[in-house]
């Protein structure tokens, strides 16, 4: 598909650029085009093309067409846009680093630093996010030539980044941390390689935190990732002391409190067995009494009868990814029990749950729908029994909004198999 959308923004782009003259600003179509192309050829490697497609035609360039008078006033949406110039700025960065010009690529920070505003930990985290996607997908492809030179850019200018950094900058080290994180996820093959990129990420959001660089309203956002850090690098006390922190602020922010239970997730299945049942049933201190860490059987309650209230997407997703994590997590347990009748007891418990769950929420949507099946079909291979698809209601809507229309008979519901 990159093939044919390369090929069709390409002839796009020559025809709107004949039309409009060789002295003439870049009308919003021809922006938009030139800048998917060059988020394309970065994906492809080609990033002296990226760079010329942003930076070619002298004052009647894209980046000349982005540019405002006062930033302040930069407007949010449309191609003048903060989003749209933060996501071409981000682009130009990525190409630069790809050809190993760093000055240039310090210039692109700089700017995007300037239009990123208050969503610059956003910016940057999306960054991130990219160049873990882009180390994935090279790995499983298996251009190892590719990834290496990614890499190596990454880190060459990483480290000038961080040598040429004003120790006060908060966004220098948060593009640092940022970085380094998505190099770590996007490693995870090479336990040594993604261990050392975490530990340079946690060191530059620790660098923020002891330096009181983050403002109060990014601080529990950046004591977060350090957390995430310290989980891949299986400091697990650490990490959850550091969440435990910040749910003690709020006991209610759903990022920390998922992040809590994978960190006691993580702990069970590498060094403390019981871990596991704190991960489900959450943590509880000297005298019995519950504390903020919820785990994931609290939490998808919680975010059950939230749901009931409110069924937005986003609280739909992370009720289903809890319910996920609680059916996952009893799997783990069974693998590193050594009481065979626990282990079976939890995983029929798993399969239960994940049947009944399926029963009641009948629109679960088709992509969550088969991540279910899967583990429910991955839950019956450990009992070694033969793989059998999770049974799932479908209901089956007569036309004319709801009545049925004469000679037919009522909606009926029918079970069927997922389709995976």
């Amino acid at each position: 598909w990159k093939a044919e959308a390369k090929n069709l923004l390409s002839q796009g782009i020559d025809i709107l650029r004949k039309k409009l003259g060789e002295n003439a600003a870049p009308g919003d179509e021809l922006i938009s085009a030139e800048v998917s192309l060059a988020e394309i050829m970065n994906v492809d490697g080609e990033f002296p093309q990226a760079i010329e497609r942003l930076t070619g035609h002298g004052d009647y360039s894209v980046l000349k067409a982005l540019d405002v008078e006062d930033e302040s006033k930069r407007p949010e949406e449309g191609v003048k846009g903060r989003r749209f110039a933060s996501a071409t700025y981000r682009h130009l960065l990525r190409a630069y680093v790809g050809t190993s010009q760093i000055d240039q690529a310090l210039q692109a920070m700089n700017r995007l630093e300037k239009i990123g505003g208050d969503n610059l930990l956003a910016a940057y985290t999306q960054l991130g996010m990219e160049l873990q996607e882009e180390l994935q997908r090279l790995s499983n492809s298996g251009q190892n030539d590719r990834l290496a030179a990614v890499r190596t850019s990454f880190e060459q200018f990483l480290q000038k980044v961080y040598e040429s950094r004003n120790k006060t900058d908060y966004n220098s080290l948060l593009w640092i941390g940022e970085t380094y994180y998505g190099l770590g996820q996007g490693v995870k093959g090479d336990a040594n390689a993604a261990a050392g990129y975490f530990g340079k990420a946690g060191d530059a959001y620790g660098e923020i935190l002891s330096g009181g660089l983050a403002s109060p309203e990014n601080r529990n956002a950046v004591t977060l990732r350090l957390a995430r850090c310290r989980r891949q690098q299986k400091s697990f006390d650490e990490a959850l002391k550091l969440v435990e922190g910040i749910l003690a602020q709020n006991a209610m922010m759903m990022d920390a409190q998922f992040e809590a239970a994978a960190i006691l997730g993580d702990w069970g299945e590498n060094t403390e067995p019981e871990r596991l049942n704190q991960a489900i049933q959450g943590v509880r201190d000297a005298n019995g009494k519950p504390t903020a860490v919820l785990g994931w059987g609290s939490l998808a309650k919680r975010l059950q009868q939230l749901t009931t209230k409110d069924p937005a997407p986003e609280l739909r997703k992370l009720f289903f990814d809890a319910r996920f994590e609680l059916g996952n997590t009893r799997r783990r347990i069974a693998r590193v029990s050594k009481k065979p009748e626990e282990g079976t007891a939890q995983l029929k418990s798993a399969m239960a749950e994940i049947s009944s769950m399926t029963q009641v929420f009948r629109d679960i949507d088709d992509v969550t729908f088969a991540r279910f099946d899967k583990l429910y079909q991955d839950i019956q291979a450990d009992l070694g029994q033969a793989a059998t698809p999770l049974s799932r209601v479908v209901v089956t809507k007569p036309v004319d909004e709801g009545k049925t229309p004469p000679g037919e008979k009522p909606a009926e519901e029918t079970k069927a198999p997922a389709q995976v």
